[in-house]
């Protein structure tokens, strides 16, 4: 039980985060119906129609429509699947993040010192999200019964709880995946690596639609599961098979889990790499790249860049693997706090604004190098197809992605100062805000100086319009301010505080 309770601290403010995230998408995807569809049957079914006219675009990796014309089917397709995605994120992190993230700041090595077994501690760590993810799940169901009732429509609780069973043993499977595969690589990829099967198996499934070929395969993935039951929509249907099948995942995957993490040694993956052996040595290193601010830091993400580089050039997945990168750099800057890599810095001597300074600077190279990666990749792809860009504007909207991702790390920066354990949960949320600022605040007609704040909507779009010179501005300026309050803050901070 303490075990149980200690995982559930660790991850409080993830749990809070993520409960809230999901309570707000539902809410607002039901109030944007309203909005557009209205209340008229004659509404509903001209907005269905126009849905029915775009989606067949995305078929590709998105699942064909149903009932969009009632409320429960928009939301189903609009909303949940949307939320299977952020539970998928959720698990990932929060998986990785107990497994290696919490070793490697000597949480798991204290647990285990006072005599803990290591398949307890696994188990605790999976009991605690089996707690977390029906929580934001029953947020997502509340948010929906009240806007529903709000508008005036009816709720069939039952396709409602057949549909939040679904997702909990949905978010289990994902979290039991992830937390297996980070037994087997080594800490550093750990996230990467538990991303990268999670987005595999998504790809399966979704691209076993287009191309038979795959439907081979789309048995080992959660989200084919999840997409043979639709209960919420009038005449759905709910799979009893499919929600063993999660739970079995989960059951098999988490086992697995447990038995790996028997097996290796802390600090060290389950899969060893065979590696050239080199007498162990405590002098500085002689890399004269470790003395030269920015490069440094690129230098010690050099593995990284080149993965993010090389993964958003083949998706082309630009906004999201781009936040994604960020996240990625906050979760570091607040790692540094708390393990101690930062008041080793700080020793050097280095100012606390040198080090938030060298912080921007290192991100937006790498976001630079990524972006110039992946304009590469579309003038040569679009090159090919007889498709004649205008070299100039992708020139502007790559470099565009800089601003643009400054505006988040500079949040992030700022959250790593004031707060280094929320830090990552935090930024997450505000990129999520952001993003629906763009897809829901004109529907709902929010102030237009509150849909200036969204990233996603100051970008525009560059290759198109070309460059917005007041929302390159503003994008600037709100890195500025972020920054500046990093500053601020890191100084008048003790660390480790």
């Amino acid at each position: 039980m303490t075990s149980l309770l200690f995982a559930l601290r660790l991850g409080l403010w993830g749990i809070v985060g993520w409960t809230a995230l999901a309570f707000v998408l539902i809410f607002l995807r039901v109030e944007s119906y309203y909005a557009v569809a209205g209340h008229t049957a004659a509404g509903r079914a001209a907005f269905a129609a126009s849905l029915r006219a775009v989606t067949p675009q995305f078929t590709l990796l998105l699942p064909d429509l149903m009932r969009p014309e009632t409320l429960a089917g928009y939301v189903e397709y609009g909303g949940f699947l949307s939320l299977s995605i952020l539970f998928a994120v959720w698990a990932m992190t929060s998986a990785t993040g107990a497994a290696r993230g919490d070793e490697e700041r000597g949480v798991v090595e204290a647990a285990l010192s006072t005599g803990l077994a290591r398949p307890a501690l696994v188990i605790a760590r999976m009991a605690s999200f089996a707690i977390a993810i029906p929580a934001a799940t029953s947020a997502a169901a509340i948010a929906y019964v009240l806007a529903a009732s709000i508008g005036g429509d009816a709720v069939d609780i039952r396709s409602l709880i057949e549909e939040a069973l679904l997702f909990i043993a949905f978010g289990l499977s994902c979290y039991a995946l992830s937390f297996l595969v980070a037994q087997v690589v080594a800490a550093r990829f750990a996230t990467a690596a538990a991303g990268s099967v999670l987005l595999g198996l998504f790809l399966v499934n979704s691209l076993s639609r287009t191309y038979p070929a795959l439907s081979g395969w789309r048995w080992l993935s959660p989200f084919r599961y999840l997409d043979l039951s639709r209960p919420l929509p009038p005449g759905g249907t709910f799979d009893v098979n499919a929600l063993v099948a999660m739970l079995g995942i989960t059951l098999v995957a988490g086992s697995a889990a447990a038995a790996a993490f028997a097996q290796r040694d802390l600090w060290s993956p389950l899969v060893r790499i065979p590696m050239p052996r080199r007498a162990a040595s405590y002098d500085a290193s002689r890399n004269p790249l470790w003395g030269i601010p920015v490069v440094r830091g690129l230098w010690e993400r050099r593995v990284g860049l080149l993965a993010w580089s090389a993964g958003l050039a083949g998706l082309a997945a630009i906004y999201v693997s781009l936040t994604k990168t960020i996240v990625t750099h906050v979760a570091r800057w607040a790692a540094e706090d708390t393990d101690g890599r930062l008041e080793l810095i700080l020793s050097q001597p280095h100012s606390r604004v040198a080090v938030v300074a060298e912080r921007m600077l290192v991100l937006a190279v790498s976001v630079l190098v990524i972006a110039a990666v992946s304009g590469e990749v579309v003038f040569y792809a679009a090159h090919r197809q007889d498709i004649h860009l205008n070299g100039s504007r992708l020139a502007a909207a790559t470099l565009m992605l800089v601003p643009f991702a400054l505006v988040f790390a500079s949040a992030g920066s700022l959250l790593a100062a004031w707060k280094p354990r929320a830090a990552v949960g935090l930024v997450g949320a505000i990129a999520f805000a952001s993003y629906m600022d763009v897809e829901v605040g004109a529907l709902l007609k929010l102030p237009l100086w509150v849909q200036d704040l969204s990233a996603f909507k100051l970008i525009g779009r560059p290759l198109v319009d070309g460059v917005d010179g007041r929302n390159l501005a503003i994008m600037l300026l709100l890195a500025a301010v972020g920054i500046g309050s990093s500053i601020l803050a890191l100084q008048r901070r003790d660390l480790g505080s």
